[in-house]
Parts: structure tokens; sequence; C-alpha cells
């Protein structure tokens, strides 16, 4: 899955060297695409879900932003990830809390 395939991307032994390449910058910018996807794919049934899907793909994309600091399509992806997780779970969070 996508987010198998981001992981061992992320953490292969020469990926600060390897992430500069063309082909492997362009799959972590698609990869990142498709986590804004899931991200907004987030609905009450579904919220917690998708937060523990995205929570180690989030904690891997901080590092991204000093890997790919020369590299503003990537760093701005990063953040708009960020961006997109919370604004699709904040409604979440507010509803559990206010129920519970």
């Amino acid at each position: 899955s996508s987010d198998l395939h981001f992981l061992g991307t992320c953490h292969q032994p020469d990926f600060t060297k390897l992430s500069q390449k063309e082909p492997v910058r362009s799959q972590m910018q698609c990869l990142l695409e498709s986590f804004r996807g899931t991200a907004l794919a987030a609905n009450r049934h579904n919220a917690n879900t998708l937060f523990n899907y995205l929570l180690p793909v989030l904690s891997n994309c901080v590092p991204l932003v000093n890997v790919y600091q020369n590299c503003p399509e990537v760093v701005f992806l990063v953040l708009e990830l960020f961006v997109d997780v919370v604004d699709s779970q904040i409604a979440y969070i507010e509803e559990v809390s206010l129920f519970s």
C-alpha cells in the first residue's frame, strides 16, 4: 500500500542521497498528493481510522522538509498535507469532545 511504500522509501539507508533524483522526488510528490486525498476523505465514520493510517506518514514528513529544503514543491506538499489533516479532522475532534 502507499503508506508502506512511502515509509520504506523514507527509511532507505541512502534516502537523503536518493531523494534528490528526479524519479524519487516525483514519486514522493505523487505519494504526498495521494495522502492529501486520503486526509480529505475523512468523515465521522472513518476519521479515527484515517488519522491512525496517516500518523506514521506525518511523523516521517517532518524530516522531509529538511531533506527537500531546496525543492519547494515537496515542502509545499508536506505542509499542505498537515493542513489537510487538520482541516479534515478538527470537526470530528470537536464532535467527540462535545459528546464525551
